[in-house]
């Protein structure tokens, strides 16, 4: 299990469901977000640092804050149809 902090922000899909389990066995307390687009209330994530965002299927706009408290990267997953 991995010890880095990681934001792993999804769409509600089954997909990205899925996803967030590996990704629960995989970082010790990541932080998940599932939101999709036209949810009101988009979460705030300005204040988050850690070492990791995986952004999957999810059309969130990661504050640039947020992306300047990361230490090692963001990836931005999209799969093709």
């Amino acid at each position: 299990m991995l010890r880095d902090r990681l934001l792993f922000i999804a769409d509600t899909t089954l997909w990205s469901h899925l996803a967030s389990h590996l990704i629960n066995e995989s970082f010790k307390n990541p932080k998940i977000i599932f939101w999709d687009h036209g949810t009101p209330n988009r979460p705030d994530i300005s204040k988050w640092k850690g070492d990791w965002i995986i952004c999957f299927k999810s059309d969130l706009i990661i504050p640039h804050e947020t992306l300047l408290n990361t230490k090692n990267a963001a990836i931005n997953f999209h799969p093709a149809p």
